[in-house]
């Protein structure tokens, strides 16, 4: 079946439906029977064949798949680690991405000279502006964001009758968690932009802190400054539409390749089904270098098919106009913002501080799932 190929669960799930279980790997008797009719299920074979996914989904949910919480912890504790490993990188790309609209001289190139500069500046704190609303934001954008995540795959999945694994679930699953976890941390990237330049924009030399940069938005421009920059988010919401189907795509692929071939089939209800369960929930966990690999690929794609939305939010939120003096800011919105990158820079100018950004998400994809896979299953 195309389900029981698609996820080891489901392959139970099947398995149940006309009354049979899997045996654990390399747990059965060889002489016992490959197949036996259970009569008292028979009636039932047509009703749950009729709808395959949703007994594969009920039985992710309630038999293997971890709860809620624990995946909104593992989250919140891989955006913690990484926001601190990262956050130089994080600095030096977002100065590269907005060096250019504040002054024609280019002050940061590359990923070593770009650091050494702000080092020698600003010392070791300047690796770190903008860390307090960072450690803020990642954890809590990861928290929401895988268990949202997994929810709305179930809930899409049940809804549209169609395999979980289908290409179409991942695409709608992601832009929706996506769109709900960018409106609520939306202000908090905002204060991490703006502290992250401060160095480079003359007239905010005074506000170092996030509170003064937090009160300073507020009464010079406004409420609502605190979302500049949500449509291009929105707009980049194809990033995370490419990257969690290629994720999917790459772990069930590897996981193929290295699986081991499909166990025997028992009665369900025996001691031996019991152990298939336990056996298709750890089938549910991929191995360490599936997951480096498929969380590599799937960033390094996203990224690079992506990247310039990243420029044009960075653009947008880092440029500081007084609240009613009747939108004289530089840019009009997202459309402005590339224009005028293409007309000053070149179409290459919209992949500015790119090779910064690739050696940093990367990795950080990389350290991010893998430390949310191996605690998730671990909690």
């Amino acid at each position: 079946d195309h389900l029981a190929s698609a996820h080891p669960t489901a392959v139970l799930s099947s398995s149940r439906s006309r009354g049979w279980a899997q045996t654990p790997r390399g747990g059965a008797d060889s002489s016992a029977p490959t197949h036996t009719m259970l009569s008292d299920h028979a009636s039932e074979t047509t009703n749950v064949a009729a709808e395959p996914v949703v007994v594969a989904e009920h039985e992710r949910a309630d038999g293997h798949e971890p709860a809620a919480w624990k995946k909104a912890f593992a989250g919140a504790s891989a955006g913690v680690i990484c926001c601190a490993f990262f956050a130089p990188l994080d600095v030096a790309r977002t100065r590269l991405q907005v060096q250019t609209v504040v002054s024609e001289r280019r002050l940061y190139s590359g990923v070593i000279s770009s650091l050494r500069r702000i080092l020698a500046e600003e010392g070791v704190a300047g690796w770190f502006r903008g860390f307090v609303p960072a450690m803020l934001t990642v954890p809590l954008f990861w928290c929401c964001y895988f268990p949202l995540y997994d929810s709305m795959k179930r809930r899409i999945s049940i809804s549209l009758r169609i395999d979980h694994t289908d290409p179409s679930v991942h695409v709608g699953a992601s832009t929706a968690a996506g769109m709900i976890v960018n409106a609520l941390t939306n202000p908090l990237w905002v204060i991490r932009t703006r502290l992250q330049t401060q160095a480079i924009h003359a007239e905010r030399s005074g506000a170092l802190s996030m509170s003064a940069v937090t009160r300073g938005i507020w009464a010079r421009e406004g409420p609502l400054a605190f979302y500049k920059g949500l449509g291009a988010s929105t707009l980049g919401l194809s990033h995370i539409a490419v990257q969690f189907p290629v994720y999917e795509w790459t772990k069930r692929t590897l996981h193929a390749y290295t699986a081991e071939p499909p166990p025997r089939q028992y009665p369900a209800g025996s001691r031996l089904a019991r152990e298939c369960a336990r056996s298709a929930a750890v089938a549910e966990r991929h191995d360490l270098w599936t997951i480096l690999c498929a969380s590599a690929l799937s960033k390094l794609l996203a990224s690079t098919l992506t990247y310039p939305h990243e420029l044009v939010r960075a653009r947008l939120q880092d440029q500081a106009e007084p609240a009613g003096t009747g939108g004289k800011a530089r840019f009009r919105g997202i459309v402005d913002v590339v224009v005028q990158t293409v007309r000053r820079e070149g179409v290459l100018g919209l992949w500015q501080g790119y090779s910064v950004n690739l050696v940093r998400t990367v990795p950080q994809s990389m350290l991010t799932f893998g430390i949310y896979e191996w605690m998730v299953w671990r909690l």
